[in-house]
């Protein structure tokens, strides 16, 4: 029998802090893209000096500076390293995609528009069905879904979606590896709004209530957003209809949609 393999899956649940938790949440987001902009800073201005600055480097320095006290107030050392990985991965690509031969793409400054997640991989618990993370509070969650008892807890990453957080669960699953010879057609999935689903073997599924309700709604307004302009949100409202749309899809598939 072939041995368990060990794969990651990530659990989406829909999240939805208070007034004060959106606002602590939102002052760490802009703090992390602060951090991001000036560690990215600091990185080209040490190439042109001939020095090396690391991933590790600026861990100690970031020591230093929660030592000052700056950042929002008890934002954990795990969610202000989360900028600094993000930005380490992003050279790692950087240069993979050099020794390959392929376009570079130099890593680029962020936006606090587009800085949209955060990632802690300590200083959160699940107490009470909700969600504790330092420096934000208990979180209400949405479990539409038990996490797996099996499974170990990763990371966790909050991420803002137009106006909408949810919380995302990297877990590491073992499961049972498929024998060798054991051969699998393959078949394509397209979830879609009419219908759930529609395989390559022109099978299809239909819709549940959550779905047929909001499709009317998003015909609407993407016919709207395709002629001329018909004010700037939208494109918002397109968005927010579409995850109307994939939210009921999640609690009818039993998996997990990410943007």
């Amino acid at each position: 029998m072939a041995n368990p393999t060990r794969v990651n899956r990530t659990y989406r649940f829909r999240i939805y802090p208070t007034r004060r938790q959106r606002l602590a949440l939102e002052a760490q987001l802009g703090f992390a893209c602060d951090l991001y902009n000036a560690a990215l800073e600091q990185r080209r201005y040490a190439f042109r000096a001939g020095q090396r600055v690391g991933y590790v480097s600026q861990c100690r320095e970031l020591t230093a500076l929660r030592a000052a006290g700056d950042g929002p107030p008890q934002m954990s050392c795990s969610a202000m390293r989360s900028p600094l990985r993000r930005l380490e991965r992003a050279y790692q690509a950087f240069f993979r995609r050099v020794k390959a031969g392929e376009k570079p793409g130099y890593p680029r400054f962020r936006s606090r528009r587009r800085y949209d997640s955060l990632t802690w991989d300590s200083a959160w618990s699940i107490q009470e069905r909700r969600l504790a993370l330092l420096g934000i509070g208990h979180l209400k969650v949405k479990w539409h879904r038990e996490l797996p008892a099996s499974a170990k807890v990763c990371t966790v990453t909050i991420r803002r979606v137009v106006g909408r957080w949810y919380s995302c669960f990297v877990l590491a699953l073992q499961v049972p590896a498929i024998p060798r010879r054991t051969v699998m057609r393959a078949v394509g999935v397209d979830l879609g709004v009419q219908n759930f689903a529609v395989l390559s073997t022109v099978s299809s599924f239909r819709a549940r209530a959550p779905i047929g309700l909001h499709s009317a709604t998003y015909v609407w307004l993407s016919d709207g957003f395709r002629g001329a302009s018909r004010g700037r949100g939208v494109g918002k409202k397109l968005v927010s209809c579409w995850l109307d749309c994939t939210s009921g899809s999640e609690i009818f598939a039993g998996t997990t949609l990410i943007s």
